[in-house]
């Protein structure tokens, strides 16, 4: 996949930039120069920029608020993320999470390449994406937020620490269908890294280390 531009939107807890900060990790791993634009600028809760030290730390450029304002709710659009949508690099975008937070995409739709990825993250675990209906639903909300088409599925079904692999296949299965439904290809399926021996999925496999850890866990990571 060659894409430039890809972006990834998903409600709370869907594990939306987890994803996200893998998939801008294993393309820097590839070689081209990344620039992770962190957009999620309204609910100030596990957002990229939490982990800046480790995403810049693997060679991936940041393009996210002031270290300053981390703990400010402003969903302000720095000159930076205009900057690098005008640029060559290729572009991993953590979309706001919720409806509400895909706003902040809207503005910026009309300078997205035509051909820019629009990834919905998935979690049939969650209460608002247990079902087939459920992951519809959250898909054409996000959308009618964003301004912006959803090309593809991530399915990443999981339960934190209580993972196991069963729970990745039943979830999966729940993504599958959703997939099927709706016409939209699965892009992968976010596993994390210790369960991929464990499980045998179809199609390509996202291997997850979690960087958005809860407060209690970062001494201890």
């Amino acid at each position: 996949m060659s894409l430039r531009v890809e972006v990834f939107i998903g409600p709370f807890g869907s594990g939306k930039t987890e994803v996200a900060i893998n998939r801008a990790l294993s393309l820097v791993r590839a070689g081209p120069p990344i620039t992770f634009i962190d957009l999620d600028l309204v609910d100030p809760y596990f957002r990229a920029r939490d982990a800046r030290g480790r995403i810049q730390a693997a060679g991936v450029r940041l393009v996210a608020p002031p270290e300053a304002w981390d703990a400010v709710d402003l969903p302000l659009l720095t000159p930076e993320v205009f900057a690098a949508l005008a640029g060559s690099d290729r572009l991993v975008i953590d979309a706001g999470g919720e409806a509400h937070g895909a706003l902040v995409l809207r503005q910026l739709v009309h300078l997205l390449p035509s051909d820019a990825a629009v990834y919905l993250v998935v979690n049939p675990y969650r209460p608002f994406m247990r079902t087939p209906e459920k992951i519809a639903a959250a898909r054409a909300a996000l959308e009618t937020a964003a301004g912006s088409r959803v090309t593809a599925l991530v399915a990443n079904p999981h339960l934190g620490a209580a993972t196991t692999p069963q729970t990745v296949l039943a979830g999966f299965e729940v993504a599958r269908e959703a997939s099927e439904r709706m016409g939209l290809p699965i892009a992968w399926t976010a596993v994390a890294a210790d369960l991929l021996d464990a499980v045998d999925l179809p199609g390509e496999v996202m291997p997850l280390v979690f960087h958005m850890l809860p407060p209690w866990e970062l001494e201890v990571a």
